[in-house]
């Protein structure tokens, strides 16, 4: 049940005050023990005379007991000695005052204590022991409401822990799900710490470190590291002044401040805010630690109630009905007025407990104490007109459920408590850094505190009183927004690798269409115009490799499995086609220039197809096992990462790998080397073969020379640009000239002979095919020089003899083609018709003439040499024979008619006939020919 107002019961009360003065009773002193930590209210100036030097709590204390005092006194005849004892912060300074209260046991009623940590913990520790409460009016360490071990004890201020419900309001507030948090190892901020992370919602995950007492910078360093590698980005922080000037000096060099960061932490109760832990030889500068803690959020108890800050106070206490407590709200009003206007600063000396923030809760405590001692004297368990009081076991249990009862209206706000806690207002402030203008150039940048947000447990209600302040235009995010963006290769570029893979292809394809169109002129046959047309696969492989550079959607689409099976095989696979056919045909003429038995060696196309085969088979065996152990795989890899804002955007690319691809490409690229060193070996031993329809040795060259420029320009590019659209077309310019100067220079110099000479007329012949002394040293080793010689001069010998046949054929061909225009097209098909007809009844008709030669004595055998029949259009027959040293017979037949067989046989029955006999002859072979509008069969014999 409540009490009556305290200040109804003082009216009630005056009218005993004046009989007791009247009657001239003698009042009672009681006393409470006020350990104060200053030194009896003095200070000192300048000439070390005393002064009297007001604090702001000692002016508090002041107010109040002398206002309540008067008041006990005239009422209840008590008084109440408040004088203070100096505890000097000093551990044995306040255990000897505190049992100078103690001894006093029928007098000392409660202690009332300022908060040194050096003091107040043994004393709190000892107050039960002798019945004792102690009410404390700064001390805000949770340690000391554990009521086993500090029975007695009470604060007139919040604990620390009391500050996690506008924690968690702001959690709650803009819906943060990630959090770290930062406090120091001491028991006063591991308990806020712990009842926090208790508090929090299980939905939220938490990163939490720890701080010793003076810890390393290297410390500092790698807590944030890891919330940089957690991506924190609201950071609690719960440790002291000093802790947070050595953090955020760190905090400013890994740059954790700003738009993407928000900090919460605990406010210094100092007169210059934290600032004035500051130190000159700390590891940033004043003006880098205001830019890290600029927009820094901080918890605070309140100075004094927010209801002073909006004016509301003096609004309500018209509405109060009773006198009494109209009176008693002037005093906390008049109070209040009197502070806020005469604010001033004083000037404390370097002492270790300066607590001025506190004077509020100073005011109030001893309200509380007067409140109290009303509501025991109402009770009847304290007696102001008996000296008979002793503290007692009774007594000390009375007195704290009085001060758990306690509920009225104070300067901090309502005072009331919950197992010996204050529930009290907590605030939520920020600070800005201001420009302050000392003169028209001089700037110098300050820390402002700017109100927030109050906290009023009493009402679990929070106030608004400012917006905060953020840096960016909304609050920050509890995590880096993480958007992943798949990189996309431009259209344009896109459309330019098209262009360039398209317009490779149609070049393929011409050269293509040139070379099946004169595979018979005598310079492209010469060339093997089947291998020039692996040479062209290859390279139209190689192009079509372009297309799939590029994952695009519309490929992933059909090939999204085979996409990276596709590019590679295609690349890989074109290029053994081209260069393998290239490297083949150079290797036929290093074979037949190193054949040392001065034979006709001949290498058919199909033994190279064969070669080319071989390695096609090789190349596709390395592929099949990669694919089949460690197949590769369309995998999503990061490649940049972009801040927009709040957002972090992360680039990917799609790229193509498998667990060991380092492996399986190291040995790909020693293949393709080896085979690029063989062909590099052949075109050097054949270099000196000039004819250039064989021989393609100073191509390949110019061609490995390109490819190895090319391939050494990518690799150093690919280190040096990590820009994916750069990479794309450069690789596809690298696979587009590579193979374009390939195909160029092995076809246009065949274009180019191929215009000079339409019908292939014309020879080729070697400008120098001698080798000089000093070239078979260097390349020929392994071949005797004099058999070389001899060869040379061989393989000379029968080219000039078949150069002579060829002009004689040459010949033909011209008066064929001559005839051909003047008989018409219908007569050369009859007789292409005619010459391409089976003669094998002819044949052996000439098996038969010769078997009878050869049975015939040697005297009747027939010795001409030259026998010539010919049948004329009319179809009269003419025999001249003579025995002349000529070894040609010539059988002509009339145009349309096959009378060769009509021809041996007149011969044979000449033979018969003994016409001519002497020297032996034997018929060998015949040929056929068409000679105007003749069919001519030339019989060669020997004699």
């Amino acid at each position: 049940m409540k009490s009556v107002p305290f200040c109804y019961q003082c009216g009630l009360l005056l009218f005993s005050y004046c009989c007791l003065i009247k009657s001239g009773q003698a009042h009672i002193v009681y006393k409470v023990g006020n350990l104060f930590p200053e030194s009896d209210y003095h200070s000192f100036n300048s000439n070390q005379t005393s002064s009297i030097s007001e604090s702001s709590i000692s002016r508090a204390i002041n107010f109040a007991g002398n206002a309540l005092n008067e008041l006990f006194l005239n009422v209840q005849n008590c008084h109440f000695d408040l004088k203070p004892s100096n505890t000097k912060c000093d551990v044995s300074y306040g255990t000897n005052s505190f049992f100078e209260l103690i001894k006093d046991f029928k007098r000392t009623l409660l202690v009332f204590i300022g908060s040194c940590d050096s003091t107040i913990k043994p004393i709190a520790e000892s107050v039960q022991f002798f019945n004792l409460t102690l009410l404390s009016y700064t001390e805000t360490d949770p340690t000391f409401f554990d009521q086993a071990k500090y029975n007695g004890f009470y604060s007139m201020v919040p604990g620390e822990e009391q500050h996690n419900l506008m924690r968690l309001h702001l959690i709650k507030t803009y819906n943060w799900t990630r959090v770290g948090t930062i406090f120091l190892a001491k028991a006063k901020y591991n308990l806020a710490h712990n009842s926090l992370i208790r508090d929090m919602d299980k939905s939220i995950s938490v990163v939490t470190r720890s701080i010793m007492e003076n810890q390393t910078k290297g410390h500092y360093e790698s807590i944030l590291n890891d919330f940089i590698q957690n991506d924190i980005k609201i950071l609690i922080g719960i440790f002291d002044p000093a802790t947070s000037i050595k953090l955020f000096c760190q905090v400013y060099k890994y740059r954790m401040y700003g738009t993407n960061y928000q900090w919460i932490i605990l406010g210094s109760y100092e007169k210059e805010n934290i600032m004035g832990s500051y130190k000159n030889d700390s590891e940033c500068s004043y003006e880098e630690l205001l830019v890290a803690l600029n927009g820094t959020l901080f918890t605070k108890i309140v100075e004094y109630s927010y209801e002073f800050v909006l004016n509301n106070t003096h609004k309500k206490k018209n509405f109060l009905v009773d006198i009494i407590d109209r009176e008693y709200d002037l005093i906390v009003g008049s109070y209040m007025s009197k502070y806020l206007e005469k604010k001033e600063k004083i000037d404390y000396k370097k002492n270790k407990c300066p607590n001025p923030y506190f004077h509020g809760y100073a005011f109030d405590g001893l309200l509380t104490i007067f409140k109290v001692f009303n509501h025991l004297l109402e009770a009847k368990k304290l007696d102001c007109g008996t000296q008979d009081f002793v503290r007692s076991t009774n007594w000390f249990q009375d007195l704290n459920q009085a001060i758990d009862m306690i509920e009225f209206k104070g300067v901090t706000g309502l005072v009331s408590f919950k197992n010996a806690k204050r529930i009290g207002q907590i605030k939520l402030e920020q600070f800005i850094v201001r420009k302050k203008y000392v003169s028209e150039n001089d700037i110098v940048y300050e820390l402002k505190e700017l109100l927030i947000m109050v906290h009023d447990q009493n009402k679990n209600k929070f106030i608004e009183i400012n917006k905060i302040m953020w840096h960016g235009k909304n609050p920050p995010k509890d995590q880096t927004i993480k958007v992943n963006i798949l990189h996309k290769i431009p259209k344009s570029m896109l459309i330019i690798a098209a262009i360039l893979a398209s317009s490779g292809i149609v070049l393929a394809i011409c050269f293509l269409v040139f070379n099946v169109k004169f595979r018979n002129h005598r310079f492209i046959k010469m060339s093997s115009p089947n291998l020039n047309n692996l040479i062209i696969f290859g390279s139209f492989m190689s192009y079509t490799s372009i297309f799939f550079l590029n994952e695009h959607e519309a490929l992933l689409k059909i090939f999204f499995k085979y996409i990276c099976v596709i590019k590679v095989w295609l690349l890989t696979i074109g290029f053994t086609l081209a260069f393998g056919a290239m490297f083949s045909k150079t290797y036929r003429v290093h074979a037949i220039l190193t054949n040392s038995k001065f034979s006709k060696k001949v290498i058919k196309d199909y033994k190279l197809f064969g070669l080319v085969i071989f390695l096609l088979i090789i190349e596709v065996l390395l592929l099949l096992v990669w694919q089949i152990i460690d197949p590769l795989h369309l995998v999503n890899k990061p490649s940049d990462v972009t801040r927009d804002g709040e957002k972090m955007v992360f680039v990917e690319t799609r790229v193509c790998e498998s667990n060991h691809m380092k492996i399986w490409l190291a040995g790909l690229f020693s293949y393709k080397s080896l085979l690029i060193l063989f062909g590099c070996f052949f075109a050097y031993e054949t270099r000196h073969v000039t004819i250039s329809a064989l021989n393609d040795s100073k191509y390949i060259g110019i061609s490995v020379y390109n490819i190895l420029i090319m391939c050494t320009a990518g690799s150093v590019i690919s280190f040096i640009v990590h820009d994916r659209n750069s990479a794309y077309i450069l690789i596809t310019l690298f696979i587009f000239s590579c193979t374009t100067i390939t195909l160029s220079l092995v076809f246009i110099p065949k274009i180019i002979e191929v215009r000079k000479d339409p019908i292939g007329k014309k020879k080729q012949r070697p400008k120098v095919f001698r080798k000089t002394a000093d070239c078979r040293q260097r390349s020929m080793k392994y071949i005797n020089t004099e058999e070389l010689d001899a060869k040379i001069n061989q393989l000379v010998q029968d080219n000039r003899a078949k150069e002579a046949m060829l002009e004689q054929i040459d010949g033909k061909i011209e008066l064929l083609l001559t005839e051909a225009n003047n008989m018409g097209l219908e007569w050369v098909q009859k007789c292409i018709k005619i010459i391409n007809n089976d003669d094998a009844e002819l044949k052996k008709l000439i098996e038969k003439l010769n078997n009878q030669i050869e049975n015939e004595p040697r005297e009747k055998r027939p010795s001409l040499t030259k026998f010539k029949r010919k049948t004329s259009r009319d179809n009269d027959t003419k025999d001249d024979v003579s025995v002349n040293n000529i070894q040609n017979l010539s059988i002509e037949t009339k145009k349309g008619q096959n009378n060769g067989i009509e021809s041996i046989k007149k011969l044979d029955d000449n033979r018969e006939s003994n016409q001519i006999y002497n020297p032996p002859l034997h018929f060998v072979d015949f040929t056929k020919s068409c000679d105007q509008d003749d069919i001519v069969y030339s019989f060669k014999f020997d004699i």
